[in-house]
């Protein structure tokens, strides 16, 4: 009766982690470029709501609806980021290119596209 006699491939392991590594890091730069993107994004952001408080409200508040405004945004932008670090992991466990990649960056260039116009109006 052989006890141990069920050997452990050792290739397949390795395989295995380089691929899970090669997920994790293609993961990493897609969210590099999704967060130059929103870095960028969350800056004419808030340079479009201190261009509405300069027209709507009083000199004395513009500061505090500037901090108000960097600080939710900013929440807003780490929240996502972190979402979607889970979605591409998630997806690149499916398929090597998620869709998602290309849908979340029509969607960053477009609200930003929005955004750079409307500044441009005001």
């Amino acid at each position: 009766m052989k006890l141990f006699s069920h050997k452990r491939d050792s290739t397949n392991d390795v395989d295995s982690m380089m691929v899970s590594i090669l997920r994790v890091l293609v993961s990493i730069v897609f969210l590099i470029i999704h967060g130059a993107i929103g870095i960028v994004h969350l800056f004419t952001l808030r340079d479009l709501v201190m261009m509405y408080a300069q027209q709507h409200s009083d000199v004395f508040s513009w500061r505090f609806i500037e901090l108000i405004a960097a600080i939710i945004l900013s929440i807003v932008w780490l929240v996502l980021i972190s979402v979607l670090q889970h979605f591409y992991e998630k997806d690149l466990k499916i398929s090597w290119f998620p869709k998602r990649f290309l849908i979340v960056l029509a969607i960053q260039l477009v609200l930003y596209g929005g955004t750079v116009l409307l500044l441009n109006l005001g």
